[in-house]
């Protein structure tokens, strides 16, 4: 039985070398998303609702978009928050380019589910968070396994983002790409 494991192990250890590592060169980029989109894919049950911090942000997000989804414009005036302010710290505060981006694709494609807007949103800006880690580490480092690495780590970083949004990414999902385009 042990030769059988022996044969068995060596067998999947060519297939690894001749699949996956002659393949990793091309499809490394690819596999980094597909580990990205695994571990975000709880966060896409219908029935989670983001908490504390990301709550709020989540909140402003949904305010931002009812308003362009309906009206066609980002809303200027919060009449129903402490008496009526403006909105642009607000807006300063909560959207991102991703959420932007989003909005746009939430009007284009009609979409009324905001949730699962906010959620692809997030998953947006991780996905930024992830290409500039990985080309930037490119750039620094010779060895692609390096960098499969590195970006892995990066994704760590995503796994409290449904509570404190911004302690968990936003303070640094761009830098990585300033970097980059800064070398």
């Amino acid at each position: 039985s042990s030769l059988v494991f022996l044969a068995i192990s060596q067998g999947i250890k060519c297939f690894m070398k001749q699949f996956f590592f002659s393949s990793f060169k091309r499809f490394d980029f690819a596999i980094l998303t597909l580990c990205l989109v695994c571990f975000h894919f709880p966060y896409f049950n219908p029935l989670f609702i983001p908490r504390h911090d990301t709550r709020s942000i989540f909140e402003l997000f949904h305010f931002f978009y009812n308003e362009f989804f309906f009206n066609g414009q980002l809303a200027q005036w919060m009449p129903y928050y402490s008496y009526g302010i403006p909105s642009s710290y607000f807006q300063f505060y909560a959207l991102t380019p991703s959420s932007y981006f989003f909005f746009f694709i939430g009007w284009l494609f009609k979409i009324t589910d905001v949730l699962w807007l906010f959620k692809i949103s997030v998953l947006g800006e991780y996905l930024i968070l992830l290409l500039g880690m990985y080309l930037l580490s490119r750039q620094l480092f010779s060895n692609r396994k390096t960098t499969f690495f590195i970006c892995l780590g990066s994704l760590c970083a995503s796994d409290y983002w449904y509570f404190q949004l911004f302690f968990s990414s936003r303070i640094f999902y761009m830098f990585p790409l300033a970097a980059y385009f800064l070398i």
